[in-house]
């Protein structure tokens, strides 16, 4: 099987599909739409997290790393499908791979095609942040996301007391 790098990617709700797309800009500078149902997004998430937890038993250290992988992101620009030739296919299973350099992520379509992004664990958290917001947007339940993924922030009028 072949295997697209992914530059760049967007998520989205794809209403009329009831599916999560991510738009993914390949290494040729093609635009490729990667379906998502929901019962995979869900095995891919439970994948990605028993990946980066680093300790199940003490939550504040994944919410730290989450909130750091989260906040130092680099910005980029949207994935635009444009008027041009772009691919689009359901994604049925995904691959993890180690690699020297992290994890490789591979999504894949019943062995004929796949794309893959090469991953160190900020963005693998990344990844399921991205997960997190097109559940969201698709207003499925979140339940298969632990807790740090997405913590409960302090408000401003909440104060805080220390002895």
């Amino acid at each position: 099987m072949q295997s697209e790098a992914i530059q760049t990617l967007t998520a989205r709700y794809d209403l009329r599909e009831d599916r999560v797309a991510l738009d993914c800009k390949i290494h040729t500078g093609d635009v490729e739409t990667l379906y998502f149902t929901q019962r995979l997004s869900c095995a891919i998430v439970a994948a990605l997290v028993e990946k980066v937890q680093s300790d199940p038993g003490r939550p504040m250290i994944n919410d730290c790393l989450q909130d750091e992988a989260v906040s130092q992101k680099p910005p980029s620009d949207a994935v635009k499908i444009g008027d041009g030739v772009r691919s689009s296919w359901l994604v049925t299973h995904m691959h993890l791979q180690d690699i020297v350099s992290g994890t490789r992520v591979i999504f894949a379509h019943d062995e004929e095609r796949g794309a893959h992004l090469e991953c160190d664990e900020a963005l693998l958290r990344n990844i399921i942040d991205i997960f997190h917001k097109a559940f969201g947007l698709a207003d499925w339940p979140r339940n298969v996301f632990p807790s740090w993924v997405s913590p409960a922030k302090l408000s401003a009028s909440t104060h805080l007391l220390t002895n």
